[in-house]
């Protein structure tokens, strides 16, 4: 028996939504830095010439950026891609210590990183505009 060509169009779509639900679900689990530094998490000490520090000011989200292994072994992962508004990253395991993503604060001077929960084929970075006084949108996707 030949399946009919209404069989064919049904598992044709039962296999796009499948792939997209795959897709949607590793996009899901990227790891979103926040727009901007916790300053709850940010506890500094007074210095004893008198010298105070501001954690009410926010810092925001400056740049992303992805590491093999902890960012503290320095291993950045170049993007393959850095257009003036976007980073590309096309990724090839193994990566015997995971991915790691780095969200960077205040032009660096204050970082958040997090293990990225599976290893994805690619990551883009998408920078919004930049308006003075304000936060610059950045997103991540991965799949």
């Amino acid at each position: 028996m030949t399946p009919s060509r209404t069989h064919l169009h049904l598992l044709a779509a039962t296999c796009a939504t499948s792939l997209a639900v795959q897709n949607s679900a590793h996009a899901e689990d990227t790891p979103i830095c926040p727009k901007v530094f916790p300053a709850h998490v940010f506890h500094p000490a007074s210095t004893t010439d008198g010298w105070l520090a501001d954690t009410d000011s926010p810092a925001p989200l400056h740049s992303i950026g992805i590491f093999d292994g902890p960012p503290d072994q320095g291993a950045l992962l170049k993007p393959w891609d850095s257009p003036k508004d976007r980073d590309t990253w096309k990724l090839a395991p193994p990566y015997p210590q995971g991915l790691w993503l780095q969200c960077s604060y205040g032009n660096g001077a204050l970082t958040l990183s997090r293990q990225l929960p599976t290893v994805p084929e690619t990551c883009v970075a998408q920078y919004g505009p930049l308006h003075p006084g304000k936060p610059r949108s950045i997103s991540l996707t991965c799949r």
